[in-house]
């Protein structure tokens, strides 16, 4: 009988969380399972939109922020782990088994600088694109028109500007090239 409770009730928080996000996040569109840990945060600015395609983790602490008219796109079966922060001005995509580790940062904008001064309302804005099976390591940092083909590895607390090649490891601040991946290096288990 415990068991069953216990079912029962793991069923109703499932559906107390879905039912909350969708609600209170109509921008939000999701195609098939997710799962979200406590304390995951959405902002999302007018006109935005947050495409989930399906079978999303996300674990505690993430934020994803959408501002005005920005898109932020989750390809499916993609991981993004604690303290996750994703924040886009115009637009971020992760393509299918995208893992994020613990701490990792995604922005597609910073200030402006004029001068020596800071803009603090003025942005300078492009999109980020991490490709299908990318996998970034903790403490890593992505910055606003960083392009990254499918299978790229980075390697903790990089730094990540600019395109960076397919099936290759990244490491470092700036990150550079280290080696091409074979096939076997890059298939998720």
């Amino acid at each position: 009988m415990k068991k069953i409770l216990g079912y029962i009730k793991a069923l109703w928080l499932y559906a107390v969380k879905y039912y909350i996000v969708l609600k209170h996040y109509p921008k939000i569109s999701i195609e098939g399972k997710f799962y979200l840990d406590k304390r995951c945060e959405f902002k999302l600015g007018k006109g935005s939109r947050l495409i989930i395609k399906g079978n999303l983790t996300l674990m505690g602490d993430v934020l994803i922020q959408a501002r005005d008219n920005a898109t932020i796109s989750l390809g499916k079966h993609c991981v993004m782990n604690r303290f996750t922060t994703l924040i886009a001005h115009k637009g971020i995509t992760l393509g299918d088994g995208v893992m994020l580790g613990e701490n990792v940062k995604v922005y597609d904008n910073d200030h402006t600088i004029v001068g020596n001064k800071v803009m603090r309302r003025d942005f300078s804005v492009d999109p980020v694109f991490i490709g299908d099976g990318c996998w970034i390591a903790n403490n890593a940092v992505v910055l606003k028109g960083s392009s990254m083909g499918p299978n790229t590895v980075v390697g903790a607390l990089s730094l990540v500007s600019g395109k960076l090649d397919s099936d290759a490891l990244y490491l470092g601040v700036p990150c550079r090239k280290m080696k091409k991946l074979e096939a076997e290096e890059t298939t998720q288990q």
